[in-house]
């Protein structure tokens, strides 16, 4: 029996937005002819929608000044356009991408069930190395045809979201990436024809860390971040709230911003020893977070009024 992990890496959906009028987008992706007629089927804020032979989906046709086009390629169309094509296209239409799925393929297919079990009893139980909350999972389970096992890790309204499933034999695991800065949205589809779908996925793949060694496998190699990770987490968040509550939204600051929260080793003149005390005491656990007070600046500021 095959044992030895294998990986395919894909594209498995792709979106984004143009400026550019909807004549220059068709042109773009080709002739009138591998169109369907315009339906109307009103999404993103377009009336209508065009689906290309390939499966790929225009929506356009708003009377509204600046609303963007949509171009949206589903699965079925990404396994007929090659990504490097995509990317051309996107860049020629000056398009902002608003959604990716990287997806890994993991074989071989006798150890998927195994696998997606062990890594739902890893997240629940804590072992996996992640922001997310050991909550925010979503199981279901089927033994109808076709069907199988699917573990949903995070919210779709997130900016990342992960699906792994079994259904297709192999164990897929399934990122939904919707890139929130701008920046970002414009580099895109160059780092993707720099570094590949396998790093963008193992970058995505770095917001969870399973402790199995066939996941480590996974992603060890190149890989690329799209964003930072959050500058504040949940338990930080509560946190900073807690001390503001108690002793002021000015003090905090102050103390925050006047020193490294990695080293704390000198007392300033504007604070009491009482005061310095507290003062390590928080910054040591908000270091030991991950946290530098320059990248707290702006989230600080919004715990100005707190929530009780």
């Amino acid at each position: 029996m095959q044992t030895e992990t294998t990986i395919c890496h894909s594209l498995h959906w792709w979106r984004f937005t143009t400026p550019r009028p909807e004549d220059d987008v068709f042109s773009c992706i080709g002739s009138s002819e591998d169109f369907t007629e315009p339906t109307r089927s009103p999404a993103f804020n377009q009336p209508f929608c065009r689906i290309h032979s390939s499966g790929l989906r225009v929506y356009f046709g708003s009377p509204r000044d600046g609303q963007p086009v949509v171009v949206e390629v589903p699965g079925q169309a990404c396994e007929v356009l090659p990504v490097p094509d995509l990317m051309r296209m996107t860049r020629e239409l000056h398009g902002s991408p608003t959604r990716l799925d990287p997806a890994a393929d993991v074989g071989p297919e006798t150890l998927a069930r195994k696998r997606i079990v062990d890594m739902r009893s890893a997240f629940r139980g804590g072992r996996c190395k992640t922001d997310f909350p050991t909550t925010s999972t979503h199981w279901h389970e089927s033994d109808r045809e076709g069907e199988g096992r699917t573990l949903n890790v995070g919210s779709m309204k997130s900016p990342a979201y992960l699906r792994a499933y079994d259904k297709r034999g192999l164990l897929r695991l399934e990122w939904q990436i919707s890139p929130q800065n701008k920046k970002t949205r414009r580099q895109l589809p160059d780092l993707i024809d720099e570094h590949g779908i396998g790093a963008i996925w193992r970058g995505a793949s770095q917001k969870c860390v399973w402790p199995h060694p066939w996941y480590k496998r996974c992603i060890k190699g190149d890989a690329v971040e799209l964003e930072p990770k959050p500058v504040i987490p949940s338990d930080l968040h509560k946190f900073i709230e807690a001390v503001t509550l108690q002793h002021g939204f000015n003090f905090f600051l102050m103390q925050l911003l006047g020193m490294s929260l990695a080293d704390v080793s000198r007392k300033p003149d504007y604070v009491s020893s009482t005061q310095f005390a507290r003062m390590k005491k928080w910054a040591t656990q908000a270091a030991n977070l991950g946290y530098d007070p320059k990248d707290l600046q702006g989230e600080i500021e919004q715990c100005r009024k707190p929530t009780k």
